[in-house]
């Protein structure tokens, strides 16, 4: 299925920001991680009450997913190269630990001599801190900070897709922190997707096999004109 949302270039929130991945061992674990969406191995049995954790591989949220502290999903990874190394990049909304919703892009390249796939674990680290204070430096590994929710320093709670159509990012006391402004939507099927040109976008159709895509809210331009 194909998305129906424009995709043109939006302000940048933060600086371009470099840092050196230093981690590139080749593993099966985390190659087979890679050649899925990138998904939080944060255990989902934890479930919070409400809300339920996003399955690996996905890159959507449909209503009554969440994220929470820690944990990310990706568009799929998309690969190429420049001359003999191997590049790999994704869009990533991750729920920080500090409580920021983030929203990033990140290409990394490999020499053949290294190999492999990329530490994930350390990509991460990458992105919150490039996110929070803008600690980067030129290296094999490029971080865009493309949005965030600037509710950093709150408590963490979850980011939960609800059945009204609202997305919310709630902090540790149950508290809503920021939202999409969507609850209007709740009499149409509201999903989200974490999509390859680096936006995130509430679309309305999704359920029962409702294939008409309509944008009613994304990270680069806000909420739409399309009714609910």
């Amino acid at each position: 299925m194909e998305n129906t949302t424009t995709a043109t270039a939006g302000a940048t929130v933060g600086a371009r920001t470099k840092r050196p991945l230093r981690a590139l061992a080749a593993t099966a674990v985390a190659a087979a991680a890679l050649a899925l969406n990138l998904v939080s191995a944060a255990p989902s049995s934890a479930s919070a009450p409400g809300c339920s954790g996003v399955p690996s591989g996905w890159d959507h949220l449909t209503q009554g997913m969440c994220l929470r502290a820690g944990e990310r999903m990706s568009s799929p990874i998309q690969y190429g190269s420049s001359g003999l190394v191997t590049t790999e990049e994704a869009d990533v909304i991750s729920y920080q630990r500090d409580g920021n919703l983030v929203v990033s892009h990140w290409k990394t390249w490999i020499p053949p001599e290294v190999g492999g796939a990329p530490d994930f674990s350390s990509l991460v680290e990458m992105i919150e801190r490039c996110a929070a204070s803008n600690d980067c430096q030129d290296g094999d590994t490029v971080i865009d900070i493309l949005w965030n929710s600037g509710t950093q320093g709150r408590s963490t709670g979850e980011a939960v897709m609800q059945a009204d159509g609202n997305f919310v990012v709630y902090d540790g006391d149950g508290n809503p922190a920021w939202s999409s402004g969507t609850y209007q939507c709740g009499s149409s099927y509201v999903w989200g997707r974490m999509q390859t040109d680096g936006n995130f976008v509430l679309y309305k159709g999704h359920a029962a096999g409702d294939n008409n895509w309509k944008a009613v809210w994304s990270t680069k331009f806000g909420r739409t004109a399309e009714p609910c």
